[in-house]
C-alpha cells in the first residue's frame, strides 16, 4: 500500500513545503500548556528545517476543511535503527495538534485515524517495514498526558522515562574549581574532537548503539554521524568532547549543538523553581533567560558513556567532560546547558551539590494497536533505548 492510498482512505493528506506558512500559523496557534508553564516551540521561518535535522525521511500529515484551513496536523519521521542487533526502522510522531472539536468543520476523528495507522503502517511501502511508532510528552503538559495516556484508543507502552536536565549555573565552590565527582580510580583524558578521532568515535558510537533496542546506526550506508555532520547546522567533529581511558580507548563523548535555526524554545511562564534559579543567576552577574524570550540552550547531544563502566565511573567521566566544557567558556554564550538523563541510569544524581539545575520529566512511549503483541517495555532492557532528546 502506498502512503497516499492510506491517507486517502482516512481523508487526510500530505502537506508540502508550499503549505509552510499555513502549517506554521496553525502550529503556533496551539501552544503546549501545563499547570505551571506555557511553552512555545517556534519553528519560523521554515517548519521543515527541524524535520530535516531528524531524518531524511519524514511526512507532515494533516486534515483540511472545505475552505482549505487546517484542523489537525502531525509529523512522522522515520529512521534506521538497531532492532535486536539488526538494522530496521522506527517512526516517531511529533507536533500532534488539533483544534477543539466544537470549532471543526470536518468530521475527522483522531482516535479513528490513530487506530487506522497503527493497524496499517507496517504495510505502507514508504515506511520501509517500520517496526514501531513512538511519541513523547512532557509530564507537566496535562493536555498531552490526558489525551494520550488516559483517553487514547490505543495502548501506551512506556519505552523510557527521562529528564531534560538544564544546568543554569554553577554554585560558588564549583566556580572556585571544586571537582564535581570523586575519582573512582580512573585516569581519563578529555579533548575536543579532531579529524583523526572520527573513525574511533564512529566505532564507539556504533558499538554502543548496536547493544540498544532502537539504537542509532553509525556504520555503513546508514551512518548517522555522517548525516548529522551534513544536515545539522555548525556541527562537526570539533563539536565533540571525547573521553579516553589510560589505553587511549574512547569511553565517553558528547557533542555541543544548538538547533535554534530550526526550533526555538520560549517559556511564557516560568515554573517556580526555574524562576528562583534565574534570580540567583542574575545575582551572580551571569546571562539569564527572560520570560517571553528565547531560551538559548546549548545541548549536549550524542551523549554516550561506555556500557562497560559502572554508574560511578560514568558520572566521573561525564563530569570530567563537563569541566572541560566549562573551561572553554563557550557556556557563557547561552542561558543553560541541557542534557538527557534517564531515570533508570541517572548520571545527574548528586549534581545539585555543584550546579543549579532544572529537571523536566518526560516520557518516551510506543503507540500500540490493541491487537499488537510486539511491544517494547522499558523494564525489559538493561540499558535505555536509542533516543536523541534534542530531536524530540
Amino acid at each position: 500500500m502506498k502512503i497516499q492510498e492510506f491517507l486517502d482512505s482516512v481523508e487526510w493528506s500530505i502537506a508540502s513545503k508550499d503549505d509552510n506558512r499555513k502549517i506554521l500559523d496553525f502550529y503556533h496557534s496551539l501552544d503546549m500548556q501545563g499547570g505551571k508553564f506555557n511553552i512555545k516551540f517556534v519553528k519560523e521561518p521554515d517548519y521543515f528545517t527541524f524535520l530535516e535535522y531528524e531524518s531524511h525521511t519524514y511526512y507532515v500529515v494533516c486534515t483540511k476543511n472545505n475552505e482549505g484551513g487546517l484542523e489537525m496536523m502531525g509529523s512522522l519521521s522515520l529512521r534506521p535503527c538497531y532492532i535486536d542487533g539488526k538494522v530496521g526502522y522506527v517512526g516517531h510522531f511529533s507536533d500532534l495538534r488539533a483544534i477543539p472539536k466544537k470549532e471543526r468543520k470536518t468530521n475527522f476523528d483522531w482516535k479513528q485515524f490513530s487506530l487506522a495507522i497503527l493497524a496499517k503502517y507496517r504495510e505502507i511501502e514508504e515506511l520501509k517495514g517500520c517496526r514501531y511508532i513512538l511519541g513523547s510528552y512532557i509530564m507537566a503538559n496535562r493536555k498531552a498526558v490526558t489525551a494520550f495516556k488516559e483517553r487514547s484508543p490505543f495502548g501506551i507502552s512506556e519505552v523510557s522515562r527521562y529528564r531534560m536536565v538544564s544546568i543554569i549555573g554553577r554554585k560558588p565552590l564549583k566556580l572556585l574549581g571544586k571537582k564535581s565527582h570523586k575519582n573512582p580510580g580512573m585516569k581519563v583524558t578529555v579533548a575536543i574532537g579532531q579529524d583523526k578521532d572520527t573513525n574511533d568515535l564512529k566505532e564507539f558510537l556504533d558499538s554502543q548503539n548496536k547493544k540498544r533496542m532502537l539504537g542509532y546506526v553509525f556504520a555503513g550506508e546508514h551512518d548517522e554521524l555522517a548525516r548529522r555532520f551534513k544536515d545539522w547546522d555548525d556541527f562537526s567533529i570539533k563539536s565533540f568532547y571525547i573521553a579516553r581511558d589510560e589505553q587511549g580507548k574512547v569511553i565517553g563523548c558528547f557533542a555541543l549543538w544548538n538547533p535554534t535555526r530550526g526550533r526555538k524554545i520560549i517559556i511564557d511562564r516560568f515554573p517556580k523553581a526555574l524562576g528562583m534559579a534565574v534570580k540567583v543567576v542574575k545575582l551572580m552577574g551571569r546571562k539569564a533567560p527572560k520570560q517571553g524570550a528565547e531560551l538559548e540552550i546549548l545541548y549536549l547531544s550524542t551523549l554516550e558513556l561506555s556500557h562497560a563502566l559502572t554508574i560511578e565511573q560514568k558520572k566521573y567521566v561525564f563530569n570530567e567532560m563537563l569541566d572541560k566544557l566549562y573551561k572553554s567558556g563557550i557556556n557563557k554564550k547561552y542561558h543553560m546547558i541541557a542534557f538527557c538523563d534517564y531515570d533508570r541510569e541517572s548520571i545527574s544524581h548528586g549534581m545539585d551539590k555543584d550546579y543549579i539545575l532544572q529537571k523536566t520529566p518526560t516520557h518516551l512511549y510506543q503507540m500500540v494497536h490493541p491487537d499488537s503483541k510486539d511491544i517494547i517495555r522499558e523494564e525489559d532492557y538493561d540499558i535505555h533505548v536509542g533516543h536523541e532528546m534534542v530531536l524530540t
